[in-house]
This record gives C-alpha cells, sequence and structure tokens, in this order.
C-alpha cells in the first residue's frame, strides 16, 4: 500500500482528466502530482527491497491472526484508498470548475509545492545515503535537513498539498478543498506518520537526545 500510495493519486487524476473537461491548471497541478507521486512510489519501491518488512504492518500482521486478510483489505487498502480520495478534494472541485486565468494564488501555491517537494526529495536522498553507508544499525539521522527536523519528509509532503490547495483556490468551492490538506496534515501529525515513528524510537536513547534538541517537524534551529 506504501508503493501503491503515490501512484493512486496519479490514476486519480487520469479518471478526472478522461471524464471532465480539464483546464490548463488541471493538467499543471496533475503533472505537479505525476512528478510527486511516481518519484515516492519508486523511492519506496528501492527502499522495500532492500529491508525486511514495514514494522507497521509486521505488528499487525501479528495482533490480528486469522482475521489478518480480512483486515488488512479494510483497515489498510480500502480505508487508505478513501482517504486518499478525500485528500484529493480540491484537485476534485478544479477538475469541476475549470479555470485558467493567471492569477498570484496559482503560481504562489506552484512555488510552495516545489519548496515542500525540494525538501522531501532531499530528505529522502540524504537518508538513503545514511542508512547505507551507516556503520551501527540503531544510528540516527542527524545531518542535512535532519538537523533541523526530525521528519522533513513528512514536512515536504504537507507543504506539497496545501500548495497544491493554494493553487486551486480560484477554481471555486474553496471550503470543501481546505479538507485535502487539512486531513493529509492531521494524519501525518497526529494518526501513522510521526506518532508510529516516535513510538518505535521510544527506547533508542541516541534518539531521545536527538529529540530533546530538535524540531518534530518544521526545519527550525536547534534546541541548546
Amino acid at each position: 500500500m506504501d508503493i501503491a500510495w503515490g501512484t493512486g493519486y496519479i490514476i486519480g487524476c487520469i479518471w478526472l482528466y478522461v471524464n471532465n473537461s480539464p483546464s490548463i491548471l488541471f493538467i499543471v497541478v496533475s503533472v505537479l502530482i505525476l512528478i510527486w507521486g511516481l518519484r515516492l512510489a519508486i523511492y519506496i519501491l528501492i527502499r522495500n527491497s532492500r529491508k525486511k518488512e514495514d514494522f507497521r504492518y509486521f505488528n499487525w500482521r501479528k495482533s490480528w491472526g486469522k482475521w489478518f486478510y480480512v483486515r488488512s483489505y479494510f483497515q489498510v487498502f480500502a480505508f487508505q484508498s478513501l482517504l486518499l480520495v478525500i485528500i484529493m478534494t480540491p484537485v476534485v472541485n478544479l477538475s469541476l470548475h475549470p479555470f485558467d486565468k493567471v492569477s498570484i494564488l496559482p503560481l504562489t501555491g506552484i512555488i510552495i509545492w516545489l519548496g515542500g517537494f525540494s525538501v522531501q526529495t532531499i530528505a529522502d536522498y540524504q537518508l538513503s545515503i545514511f542508512i547505507r553507508t551507516r556503520k551501527t544499525k540503531g544510528s540516527i539521522m542527524k545531518t542535512g535537513i535532519w538537523k533541523y527536523s526530525r521528519h522533513p519528509n513528512y514536512f515536504g509532503e504537507i507543504t506539497m498539498w496545501w500548495g497544491i490547495f493554494i493553487i486551486t483556490l480560484p477554481a471555486g468551492n474553496s471550503i470543501t478543498g481546505l479538507i485535502g490538506p487539512l486531513l493529509i496534515t492531521y494524519l501525518i501529525i497526529f494518526v501513522s506518520g510521526i506518532p508510529m515513528l516516535e513510538k518505535k524510537y521510544k527506547d533508542n536513547e541516541e534518539y531521545q537526545k536527538y529529540k530533546s534538541r530538535t524540531s518534530v517537524l518544521l526545519p527550525l534551529p536547534n534546541k541548546k
């Protein structure tokens, strides 16, 4: 599902393109999502091919027992597909209300998206290099962008979706489109993103020291 997450948005954009009258701005947003979705899917595919089963799914598989397949279908695939559709609300609004006029909001949104994409891409690249070269398995990434944020990849993800929302603002139904970036922000900060990773390293002394001086999400100067 992690690999399918990015490509799911691409499929959604293609479906909206085929079933509506796409505007140039919709095509621009779709291209941005295509770039993000493919990069994320390829990155996770390569990363997962080098390691064992994801610790979250491994724990679920053990605790669900004989109901593993049923709960996986509904709780992992069906539920996350529903979340994906809701997060795409601003893109759906744009497909239903074509807008092609040049204005400051779409340009601002594109700049914000590019900033988030750059942060996420650089953070993932730095982490992949660190994992391949570290001498101790339990050592923590504390350099590069990771020196200023414990989860810069998540910061980039959230920033990109707020950028998408701002791009689509002139198209109308902005209130309903707001649910997309709000949901992805909530999920990452309070549900499946940061909380699960923080829990994984709760007994890692090096991580706790890193945690005491490093911002959880926003890249900020270290605490003394």
